[in-house]
């Protein structure tokens, strides 16, 4: 856990770690210090009290790691899908652009020569 304050960045995850430090230090379990805060899912939270419980907290952080990288991935999905159209259709116009830049004069040249 004190690697893991030197790790992150977040100020919020920082001072969520530091509480656990204390909680740990005075013999209280982890999840108390997780317990109510906003930053830290619910479902995270209960699954955490589950795998203290069951004495097999690392396996249970694994569930929760794939449990939102499963999340993360379908919404990345999602985003993925919504620009795709918008991406094509404006490549649509630019490059209909370009062409119609090119086509244009040429038809006035032609029209001049006849």
């Amino acid at each position: 856990m004190e690697i893991l304050v030197k790790v992150t960045n977040n100020e919020v995850y920082k001072k969520i770690i530091n509480n656990t430090l204390r909680n740990l230090s005075k013999g209280a379990k982890i999840s108390e210090a997780f317990q109510g805060q906003w930053a830290f899912p619910v479902v995270a939270y209960e699954m955490l009290v589950t795998g203290e419980n069951t004495g097999q907290l690392g396996l249970m952080m694994e569930k929760v790691a794939e449990h939102y990288q499963v999340l993360h991935k379908n919404v990345v999905d999602q985003l993925k899908s919504l620009i795709e159209p918008l991406m094509i259709c404006f490549l649509a116009v630019i490059v209909g652009g370009i062409v119609l830049s090119i086509v244009v004069p040429m038809f006035s040249i032609y029209g001049q020569i006849q």
